[in-house]
Order: C-alpha cells, then sequence, then structure tokens
C-alpha cells in the first residue's frame, strides 16, 4: 500500500511539474494574457479538467508556491507562543519555511527564474502578487496579534513586513543571479538576521 501511494504521489508530482513547465513555456512564448488553459493542457498531453484538479487557473500556476504554507506558519505561531518571543517565533516560522524550500529545492530551482521574469514584466501579475503578499502578511499578523496580544498592532506588522521583505528581497536577488542551494539559502538567512537584528533593537525580543 506505501509503495502504491508513493507511486501516485510521484506521478502527481511528474504531472504537476509537466503542467507548470509547459504553462510557463507558453507564456514567455505567446505572452500570458493571450495563453488559455487549454493551450497549457494540450502542451501537457492532458485534459483542461486534468489541469484543473491541480491548479485554480493559470494565475494559480504563477503564484501556487507563494501561498502555500500560511496554515503551517499559523499552527508554529499558536504552538510556540507560550514559550517563545515574538521575534524568535517569526524565526522559527522562517526557518520552517527554508527548510520547505530546500525540500522543494528542484521544482524551485527549475521554475523560480522563468515566474520571476513573468511576474516582473506582466503588469496583473505584479498586481496580483503584491495583492497574495498583503493577504498572507495580514494573515500572519492576524495569529500573532491574537497570540501576544500585549504587542501593539502596528509593531507586529512592522516586525512581519522587515522579516519577510528581507526574505523576499534576497530570495529575489539570489534567483536573478542564479545562485546555488546553498548560497541563495545563506544570503536570505544573512537578510533575515539583519531584519532581526534590527528589531531587537527597537522591539526588544
Amino acid at each position: 500500500m506505501t509503495d502504491a501511494l508513493g507511486l501516485r504521489e510521484r506521478k502527481k508530482l511528474r504531472t504537476r511539474a509537466t503542467l507548470t513547465a509547459a504553462a510557463l513555456r507558453l507564456f514567455e512564448e505567446q505572452g500570458y494574457e493571450q495563453t488559455t488553459v487549454a493551450e497549457i493542457a494540450a502542451a501537457a498531453d492532458v485534459s483542461t479538467r486534468t489541469f484543473f484538479s491541480y491548479f485554480d487557473g493559470k494565475e494559480d500556476v504563477v503564484f501556487r508556491e507563494q501561498g502555500r504554507g500560511l496554515e503551517r506558519a499559523a499552527e508554529l505561531v499558536r504552538a510556540n507562543a507560550p514559550s517563545t518571543s515574538l521575534v524568535d517565533n517569526l524565526l522559527a516560522v522562517v526557518e520552517d519555511k527554508l527548510s520547505s524550500a530546500t525540500d522543494s529545492a528542484a521544482e524551485l530551482f527549475e521554475f523560480g527564474p522563468a515566474v520571476l521574469r513573468l511576474v516582473e514584466s506582466v503588469p496583473a501579475l505584479q498586481a496580483a502578487s503584491l495583492r497574495r503578499i498583503d493577504r498572507a502578511q495580514a494573515a500572519l499578523v492576524d495569529v500573532l496579534v491574537e497570540c501576544y496580544p500585549d504587542r501593539d498592532q502596528v509593531d507586529i506588522a512592522v516586525a512581519v513586513g522587515m522579516v519577510f521583505g528581507a526574505l523576499r528581497a534576497a530570495s529575489v536577488i539570489s534567483l536573478k543571479r542564479g545562485d546555488d542551494l546553498d548560497t541563495a539559502l545563506a544570503a536570505v538567512r544573512r537578510a533575515v538576521d539583519a531584519a532581526v537584528h534590527g528589531l531587537r533593537g527597537t522591539f526588544g525580543g
């Protein structure tokens, strides 16, 4: 049973990767707006129904990774909150996110540069990216406010913005210059450490 489940999961991962690769290739060749879901499915040799079993639509292909892990982050924050400072809790969330990135490194490094080029070149995707980032950070702020009621909401929002802004800035630069995984993770950790140093100086732990 375990082997069968493993085979099914590997097949699903391959299909998702094939769809992602086909979509990004078509987006670059003929434009994001001009590409249809039917064309993506045909290029991946699957049905449109299969496409929608993996993605909600074209935008989800581009931003699938961006929204992942929010529930996990909320669980981690709540579990750590009773005995962990706000800043250290944020660090734990970041480290958990980086560990997840390590697990899916092949896919991140295969598709990350193409996704970045696409988002930077399509205004609608730039706006969608900012909306998704804002929603994710606002949701994390809400959980932290719940867990640290003695902290001002503005301080918490600033802390989240600083830490995840540093993470994103370092990630984008690493993708653009073609860093390998170890170099990229080291750059992200340096950026986050710098943000945390500033937070400790301003807000304490």
